[in-house]
Order: structure tokens, then C-alpha cells, then sequence
């Protein structure tokens, strides 16, 4: 499992692609406004920052018992316990020993239909057989090469809904392996995991993307240097557990989501993989220089994945760098080219793209959409970028019309969160609609949450608003931030232009400087309410006593 930063996490991450490092004062726009003489404003207007203060693990029992198993010799390491109890990390209802004991139940049947003479090779064809053709298991493809959802790596939902990716289907083989006794290991290619037979005789590699056939050779890179014995080796089960709990990296909304990357990488240290889904993390918490560090070290160990020198190129692009992130994508293409690195045209298609958009190029940045369009054979993501590219035009209703098409292929929580922006900016149909199917797929609690106060507040809910956006500001998500102009909003409609004008320039500062072109878009909007608040004619004892406290003039 891969996270990678593309267009729609960078943009739709308002505030969660900048960094930690001073900046000047942001110049504060031309419209005149008061400070009172004393004002408080509840809630304080503050930028949430989810880094400032780091939750540990300490006493979390999913982790306690991963740190358990971990520490047992290799032999004793079950690894469907380790997915096990990540499914109770991300959901405490998940029923561990039950889960356990399915497990045990498929094993027994697997035993049970063993001929009466049957060694380990013969025990795994039997499983094997009973995986695809009894169980009637079967293997997920994504059309956005992101693999990123939860249900398709855990093996509650695995079993559940007999679906799954390389990685969940590898580890339920080798779960069920353990249990009959035949001797097996995981084996890593780039972006993949299969299951390596380790017994007596020939190698037999099992490949559960291809109902249990043999894993089709990689693309042959002549040129290609990843580090030494970091793939198509069996894998310690320690390093194993580090795979296991890295999908952390895809599990919105999770407790201590970075501290569980960091203990994921004490496992397996040297997993490209990992080190870049830490890095996505680290950009969500607008710690760009640490996903910088990250992505660079994912790219040295294996400098053959385009991925990850997109996501460097990506983070470069968010940090006011773009000279260097057009640097980065020329030499990708030039190992592209000289059969270096694997070609990934979606992906980089992408990234040109959104270079170009954030130059204000549209037309180039169409262009290579529709690249990046054609190259995956229409990818969801391709049409998600060219949503978001219409939604900063101004054109709200042709983008809802894109995030509508991408979404045909399938239920995307945070691509119905565009939709639900789209929606709500263009008056088009109502937004909550998709809100609550947004919320049903399993959408970060940061996005419905701001959503939901954003709604409230056009609605004129204005108790709702007000506990949303709460909620939303003490979540410490990177994208709440937006939730300060809704509150400035909702000061506005009292009467509280003081508090309101505190909220809207909080809101300005929070988040990356420079600004992206979609973060511009929101400031734009916020701008022009402070404009109107400026000229609208004092009306209330708030008004007065601000005029009073500067001397009564403006």
C-alpha cells in the first residue's frame, strides 16, 4: 500500500501544505478596520496545528499488543493478529479474539479437506485452492494507483467482504499459513507484496493479485539501482508487522496516525513505502521540510519509483520551490527516458499540470490532464484534477460535472467532499446530500465537520454552525482552519464585525506562505467580506464602542 500527495490531496489540504518555518507578516489586505479598545472572542481565533502537540502510544491497547507480538521471535509472530488488532485501532468495535477464532475456523476447513498423505506444498495448494475457488476470494485493482482504502488492507473487511489488496490477500495467506503449518514468507517488489513457499523443493511464489499464480516480471530497467536486498527477498515477520501497521497511512481520522508511522519504521526500516506515506503525513500536518526528508529518503532507497520523486517535486512545488520541482520532474523523465526509473504518465502528467495551473497556464495545465486522462485510460484522479482546475476558474458547476464523472467509478470519500464544494458553490443541487454519503464512506472527520458548519451557517443554523466549527477547530485537522471563516461569518451576522474581522485575517495566516492557487481562491472570498464589511453602516453597541475606543473615527 502507496500513499502518494496528488493534486487533490494538495489542493483540497487548504492549509496543510505549508511548513513550519518563519515567514514574514502576511500583508494585510486594503480595507480599514477597526481594533476595539478590549474584545474577546470565543472561540479565541488560533490556527489549528495537529503537530503541536504530539500524541503518544503509551497505554493504547492496539498498540501495546502489536509492541507484544513484535518483540516475540519471528516464528511466534501472527500476523493476522497484527492486522487484527490494527482493525481495533481503527474501530474498537472490531471483536479481536472473534476475528481471531474466524481464522482458525478457516484453517480447520482448509485441514479438513487435505487428502490423507499431504506435505506443506501440498497443504498450500489445497489453501490456495480454497482462497479462490471455495472462499471464491478476489483481488482489487485501483484505476488511481493509490490503493488507499482501508477495507481492502484489514482483515476484518477482508474476509468480510472477500475483497482485497495484494497486501490484505498476502496476509491472510500467510495468517492461514501459519495455522497449517506451511512454512512462508512475504516477499516485496516495488509497490507490491506476494507470499514465497519455504520449504523443500522448488521456489514457488504465489501471487494473490493472480488467483495464486506465479508474480509476472517486473518491467526491465537496465539502468535501475534500488538498494541492495530491499526487494524480491522473504521478509523477516518483523519487517512484516511494519508493513502491516503502515496502513496507518490510509486510515483517516486515527488517533496518533504520525506515531504510528514512526513505530511502523522501527520494524521496517528500510521500506520505501513506509518512509513515503510518513512523509504524506507529515505534509497533512504542514511539516513540508519533514515530508521533504521523507520523500527523499523513500526516492534513495529505490531512486527507480517515479512516485515518490513526484510526491519530492509535489512538496517542492507547495513550498514556493517550483523551479526546483520542474528540476526534479526533468530529471524523473531523463531516467524515464534512459530506462532508470519506471514510467508513471499519470503521475507525472499530473504533476506538470499542477505546476502549470499554480503559474496561472490553464490552458497547459488542461493539456496535461488530458495526458495524464488518456495515459490512464481516464483514471478518476485525471477527472478530480480537472474538477478542481474549473472550481479555481470560477466555473463551480463544470467541476461539480467532473467530480460527478470521476465519482462513477466508484465511492471516493474525499472526492465527494470537492463535490459537496462544488456543489454548494455553484447552487446547482443541494451539497448535503453528499455531505452525508461523504461521512457513510468514511470521509476525514476534519471535512465533515467543516462542511457541516460551512452548510449551517448559509442555512442560517446558526447553534449548528457554531458546535461544527468548535469541533472542527479543537480536532486540530490542518483543514479546519476554514473553519475560523465560518465562525467570522457567523460574528458578521450578529453584528460582531471586531470578532469577525479577528477571524477572517487569523484565517489568512494559517497554513503555508506562499499561498497555492486554490488556498488564493478561498482568501479571495474571505478578502472581499472584510471589504464589505467595511462599508457597511455601523448598527450595533459593539460598533459604537470600537468607534469610541479609536478615538471615533475610521
Amino acid at each position: 500500500m502507496t500513499a502518494r500527495v496528488s493534486l487533490l490531496l494538495a489542493l483540497l489540504v487548504v492549509a496543510a501544505v505549508g511548513c513550519h518555518r518563519p515567514s514574514a507578516p502576511r500583508r494585510a489586505p486594503d480595507v480599514v478596520l477597526v481594533e476595539p479598545a478590549r474584545e474577546t472572542c470565543d472561540p479565541a481565533p488560533r490556527c489549528p496545528d495537529s503537530a503541536s502537540a504530539p500524541v503518544s502510544l503509551a497505554g493504547d491497547r492496539a498498540y501495546e499488543r502489536i509492541r507484544e507480538i513484535a518483540a516475540r521471535p519471528s516464528a511466534e509472530i501472527d500476523l493476522g493478529e497484527v492486522s487484527a488488532w490494527m482493525a481495533y485501532a481503527r474501530d474498537p468495535a472490531v471483536d479481536v479474539p472473534r476475528l481471531l477464532r474466524r481464522l482458525d475456523a478457516m484453517a480447520a476447513e482448509v485441514r479438513a479437506a487435505l487428502p490423507r498423505s499431504c506435505d506443506a506444498r501440498c497443504r498450500l495448494r489445497v489453501l490456495v485452492r480454497h482462497v479462490f475457488h471455495v472462499w471464491r476470494f478476489e483481488a482489487v485493482s485501483d484505476p488511481n494507483g493509490l490503493y488507499n482504502d482501508p477495507d481492502h488492507d484489514l482483515l476484518d473487511t477482508v474476509i468480510e467482504r472477500r475483497r482485497g489488496y495484494c497486501e490484505g490477500l498476502s496476509v491472510l495467506l500467510l495468517a492461514l499459513g501459519r495455522r497449517l503449518d506451511i512454512p512462508l514468507a512475504g516477499v516485496l517488489r516495488r509497490q507490491h507484496i506476494y507470499v514465497r513457499y519455504m520449504g523443500e523443493g522448488p521456489r514457488w511464489d504465489v501471487d494473490l493479485t493472480r488467483g495464486g499464480a506465479p508474480p509476472l516480471p517486473d518491467p526491465v530497467l537496465p539502468l535501475c539501482r534500488p538498494r541492495e536486498g530491499l526487494y524480491e527477498r522473504p521478509l523477516d515477520a518483523r519487517e512484516l508487522v511494519g508493513q502491516v501497521v503502515s496502513v496507518v497511512g490510509i486510515l483517516d481520522g486515527l488517533r496518533a496516525r504520525r506515531a504510528w508511522l514512526d513505530a511502523a519504521m522501527t520494524w521496517a526500516p528500510t521500506d520505501p513505502d513506509l518512509r513515503n506515506n510518513r512523509g504524506v503525513e507529515r505534509e497533512r500536518d504542514l511539516d513540508l521540510a519533514g515530508a521533504l526528508d521523507d520523500y527523499r529518503a523513500a526516492a534513495t532507497l529505490d531512486p527507480c519509483a517515479a512516485f515518490y520523486r513526484v510526491n519530492i517535486a509535489g512538496v517542492l512545488r507547495r513550498m514556493g520551490r517550483a523551479a526546483e520541482a520542474e528540476q526534479t520532474l526533468s530529471a524523473l523523465e531523463q531516467d524515464i527516458a534512459r530506462r532508470a526509473a519506471e514510467d508513471d504518465p499519470l503521475y507525472v502528467s499530473l504533476a506538470h499540470g499542477d505546476l502549470a495551473l499554480e503559474r496561472g497556464d490553464d490552458m497547459l495545465a488542461e493539456r496535461w490532464f488530458l495526458r495524464a486522462t488518456v495515459a490512464s485510460e481516464g483514471a478518476p484522479v485525471a477527472r478530480e484534477s480537472f474538477g478542481v482546475a474549473r472550481l479555481v476558474q470560477g466555473d463551480a458547476a463544470g467541476a461539480a460535472e467532473e467530480f460527478l464523472a470521476a465519482l462513477e467509478e466508484g465511492p471516493d470519500p474525499d472526492l465527494r467532499i470537492w463535490l459537496v464544494e462544488a456543489l454548494a458553490a455553484s447552487g446547482v443541487a443541494d451539497p448535503r446530500v453528499e455531505l452525508d454519503r461523504a461521512a457513510r464512506d468514511g470521509a476525514a472527520l476534519e471535512d465533515v465537520l467543516l462542511w457541516r458548519a460551512v452548510l449551517a451557517e448559509r442555512e442560517g443554523r446558526t447553534d449548528d454552525a457554531m458546535t461544527a466549527a468548535r469541533a472542527c477547530l479543537d480536532s486540530e485537522g490542518s483543514r479546519c482552519a476554514r473553519a475560523l471563516v465560518v465562525l467570522g461569518d457567523l460574528a458578521r451576522g450578529r453584528g460582531d464585525r471586531a470578532c469577525a474581522r479577528r477571524y477572517y485575517e487569523t484565517y489568512l495566516t494559517c497554513g503555508p506562505q506562499p499561498r497555492d492557487r486554490y488556498a488564493r481562491w478561498v482568501d479571495a472570498s474571505v478578502m472581499e467580506r472584510m471589504q464589505a464589511m467595511a462599508r457597511e453602516p455601523l448598527s450595533t453597541a459593539s460598533d459604537a464602542d470600537t468607534l469610541r475606543g479609536d478615538g471615533g473615527t475610521r
